[in-house]
């Protein structure tokens, strides 16, 4: 399978999911009110901020190996790591549960990042399971893995709101999405995966040792990547007047949908190619070419949203949802640059620059939360706009920089064939 034919069917996968998401958001606004919503941007910043290096970064590596044992020792120790995560947050949510929550305001934000926690465990879990599927360039498999997750998540939604849990109902819906993802994929290539508790202890130590810049350099890089983007819609839903977390969690949920149809379809087929491309020193010309492609969408995409957002949103959301989308507006630059360098930014750790990424994604942690905290402490009005400039800077200096990295590596083959 060529890489256009792989992204396209895994596109095909995501874009049934988005679908399912989109078609039911509408009905799940009159359900649930923005305040719902804001509780589960906050459930949302700490699972999806936890579970992003649940498994230790591990699940990336997944694929780079070319020995198959090396690749299961891997997904042990990663594991290992989710499980842990997950632990953790069923017994601190234990604890409470035994001991009573706080009052009402404080408990319900604890409540949601108690379940957060174990909801990271799940999505740890799940990434390796989607590691080993990429590795095998099962995408298939992953496509149908994503349609069908998000209509559980939806059904959970409904039932929720139907039996009067509005206010868990979103977030519980999402905790199933994941256990159901987890245990699908266990029983669609359960035979396969067994293999991977067959490597021997000190196998998984001795090759965990081998990728140990994962942990130690993409660990520090994904939390400060997802946190930037995440933890400042928590940070708003504490400072910001009214329920304007929420309508930027809808707007972001909105906007997200092409990203993910795109973007994220790509970037998987791009990790599962391009140590390939790496090794036949042709990894800069067909990057390159495609971030090309990706501006061009990205364009597509900007003058869509700046054009129409705002009328859309009341149309298919209902007037309470107007600011959605106006924020919707802000966020469009941000998102356009991103689907321009996210799908290609894992060329950093194919290329060995672990360092760079992590350097990188720090230097975005900083600005766009401490941006957004200081937006919130001194202009609390213009504290999504100002959260929304600051994703535009960070996207186009990783453009900057993962363009400088390919460069790089492009004269150092061209210096190996002189060689040779």
């Amino acid at each position: 399978m060529n890489f256009i034919s792989a992204a396209t069917r895994l596109a095909g996968g995501t874009g049934a999911a988005q679908l399912i998401g989109l078609a039911a958001m509408p009905v799940l606004t009159r359900l649930y009110s923005p305040a719902d919503f804001e509780l589960l941007a906050s459930y949302t910043s700490i699972a999806v901020t936890m579970g992003a290096i649940a498994a230790l970064r591990y699940d990336i590596a997944i694929p780079i190996p070319r020995s198959a044992s090396h690749a299961a020792a891997l997904a042990n120790v990663g594991f290992v790591a989710a499980t842990f995560v997950m632990v953790m947050g069923g017994a601190i949510t234990l604890i409470y549960w035994l001991n009573g929550w706080p009052k009402e305001g404080t408990g319900e934000i604890l409540k949601a990042c108690c379940l957060a926690l174990v909801a990271a465990g799940f999505l740890g879990h799940a990434n390796i399971l989607q590691g080993h599927l990429l590795r095998g360039k099962r995408f298939g498999l992953i496509a149908f893995v994503k349609s069908s997750q998000m209509g559980v998540c939806v059904v959970a939604q409904f039932t929720a709101a139907t039996i009067g849990q509005e206010k868990y109902g979103l977030m519980v819906g999402h905790v199933l999405m994941l256990l159901y993802s987890v245990l699908l994929m266990w029983l669609l290539v359960g035979k396969e995966l067994s293999r991977f508790y067959s490597s021997s202890r000190r196998l998984a130590l001795l090759v965990a040792h081998r990728y140990r810049k994962f942990p130690f350099y993409s660990v520090p890089e994904s939390f400060a990547n997802t946190a930037a983007i995440e933890l400042p819609i928590f940070l708003i839903a504490i400072m910001a007047v009214g329920s304007e977390a929420g309508f930027a969690m809808l707007a972001m949920r909105v906007l997200s949908a092409p990203v993910a149809l795109v973007g994220r379809s790509i970037s998987q087929v791009y990790l599962a190619y391009a140590p390939d491309w790496a090794r036949k020193g042709e990894i800069y010309g067909r990057t390159i070419d495609l971030i090309g492609k990706l501006a061009a969408i990205a364009l597509v995409f900007l003058l869509i949203v700046s054009l129409l957002s705002e009328w859309l949103f009341v149309v298919v959301f209902g007037d309470d949802w107007l600011r959605a989308g106006q924020i919707a507006v802000y966020f469009a630059p941000w998102i356009s640059a991103q689907l321009m360098v996210s799908p290609v930014s894992m060329a950093l750790h194919i290329l060995d620059c672990q360092r760079a990424a992590m350097v990188l994604q720090v230097f975005g942690f900083v600005l766009r939360v401490f941006g957004t905290l200081l937006a919130g402490y001194f202009i609390s009005d213009w504290v999504v706009e100002i959260y929304a400039l600051t994703g535009v800077i960070f996207y186009l200096v990783y453009l900057v920089v993962v363009v400088a990295a390919l460069r790089r590596a492009q004269v150092y083959f061209s210096d190996l064939n002189l060689i040779s």
